[in-house]
């Protein structure tokens, strides 16, 4: 998957595995898309939901943002700076897009913006970063509570928030 592990496109250096600048510019494009879409969400939903949103969004941009600067100080890019900077305003950017698209379809989009942030989230961890992790992990059985502590946590957290 594109958020980490061994591949043909890696290769080891002094300090550990290092990213291939392709594979950093993989992972960058995908959180890019990722981060506008999510954006998008946020820029769509309503006052009610905003918090929730917003709290899901900030929570894991954080980790986004930590494994995107990994992969590019890794990778050695001469443009990692300019790339994360992009990624930086990606989710800004989908925020006043995505309410300037409830503003001009009056909510109708909401829906679809919503479920395109969430979608994207789900693929991401559960198809690029679940099976990577699950790899590594001594006990598939503790990496697999581990996922589902987390989905529990924020599932408690959409219930309240």
């Amino acid at each position: 998957g594109g958020h980490g592990g061994r591949t043909g496109g890696e290769r080891r250096g002094r300090g550990g595995p290092r990213v291939s600048q392709a594979s950093a510019r993989v992972l960058w494009a995908a959180l890019l898309v990722h981060s506008v879409i999510e954006g998008l969400g946020l820029g769509v939903s309503t006052n009610a939901s905003q918090l929730a949103v917003f709290v899901a969004v900030a929570v894991h941009k954080l980790f986004a943002a930590l494994a995107l600067a990994v992969a590019l100080a890794q990778s050695g890019s001469a443009k990692s700076r300019t790339l994360f900077l992009l990624f930086a305003v990606a989710s800004p950017t989908g925020v006043v897009l995505g309410y300037a698209l409830h503003e001009h379809t009056g909510g109708a989009g909401s829906g679809v913006m919503t479920g395109l942030s969430a979608g994207t989230f789900f693929y991401i961890s559960s198809v690029e970063m679940l099976p990577h992790l699950l790899r590594e992990c001594r006990s598939k059985a503790a990496g697999f509570a581990a996922f589902a502590a987390g989905v529990g946590t924020f599932s408690l957290l959409a219930a309240f928030v």
